[in-house]
């Protein structure tokens, strides 16, 4: 009875030790297991043995791309660089704004983008002038309108070159817009005030050509104000200047007629005068830069022709 009762009692502690050490086996193995998928996740992240593959295409072709500011080469890119994070930088030149990517790349995965880099001003401007020279005019002011948009300094002649274009194509309301737009920036440009005078008078906006060809008339002729201000609609002046005129058709003659019909309310006939005296001047229209030597030969041909 002894014997019996001692061993239950011994069988009971092989037992008690034998769940003592199964218990540490079995948590053991987890822990070492659990280590062994975080190490391989790490190796997966950082490995020096492993790599990512970056492919890169681009519009234009041959960008440069570089991984944390180091020139890795040149678009189509296919190149194997290191897991982790980077910032990807590709650039063309002064063109094209740069594209920036920000990436976290795992060893055995492959990250392929297609970028197409946007204009910034300069680069749009530039290419407007191409199709400008080219005489592609619709993407010629497509172009310059997006240059007005695009990254980096705004370039107002942009506005000029929209607005001439639209001018040449016919397209009077598209021209007044982009002209005016380019007259807040450049009050002095001949060639502008001249083309939004032209466009307003086709859209029948009688007051406002004549505006515009009075502004014309001030960069070419310093007199003008002079006389807009000196001059009277008396009916023994404007007789006496229409038959000048026939015999003697200069430009202060044509500024003075035209304001006398101004004054009177004869807009018609003012408009008339004005923009004959503005086209006594060989206007470049495409220019939008006032050439102050190109005025004073003017105003001296201006005036041997009055001395005739």
């Amino acid at each position: 009875m002894f014997d019996l009762k001692k061993q239950r009692i011994n069988q009971f502690f092989i037992s008690l030790f034998l769940f003592f050490v199964f218990s540490i086996l079995f948590y053991f193995k987890i822990v070492f297991s659990d280590q062994e998928d975080l190490d391989k996740n790490t190796n997966d992240y950082n490995d020096n043995n492993l790599k990512a593959t970056l492919v890169i295409n681009t519009i234009p072709n041959s960008c440069s791309v570089y991984v944390d500011n180091v020139f890795i080469g040149n678009t189509p890119l296919r190149k194997e660089i290191s897991p982790g994070q980077h910032l990807i930088r590709v650039s063309y030149d002064d063109n094209y704004v740069s594209e920036f990517i920000k990436l976290i790349a795992f060893a055995k995965h492959t990250y392929k983008y297609d970028i197409k880099l946007k204009y910034t001003s300069i680069g749009a401007y530039r290419k407007a002038q191409e199709y400008l020279n080219q005489e592609n005019y619709l993407y010629s002011r497509e172009f310059f309108l997006l240059s007005t948009k695009s990254y980096g300094k705004l370039i107002p002649e942009a506005y000029f070159y929209a607005g001439y274009i639209s001018f040449i194509l016919k397209e009077f309301d598209k021209a007044e817009k982009y002209l005016l737009e380019y007259i807040s920036y450049n009050s002095s440009s001949l060639s502008s005030w001249f083309m939004l005078g032209e466009s307003r008078n086709t859209l029948s906006k009688i007051s406002l050509a004549i505006a515009c060809y009075k502004e014309a008339l001030k960069i070419i002729y310093p007199k003008t104000t002079t006389i807009l201000n000196s001059t009277y609609a008396t009916y023994e002046e404007q007789k006496k200047l229409e038959n000048q005129i026939i015999k003697n058709p200069t430009l202060e003659n044509y500024v003075k007629l035209a304001r006398i019909y101004e004054l009177k309310g004869d807009l018609k006939s003012s408009l008339y005068y004005y923009r004959k005296a503005v086209m006594l001047f060989n206007i470049d229209i495409s220019n939008p830069y006032i050439r102050k030597s190109e005025l004073e030969n003017e105003e001296e041909k201006e005036g041997v022709s009055e001395q005739k």
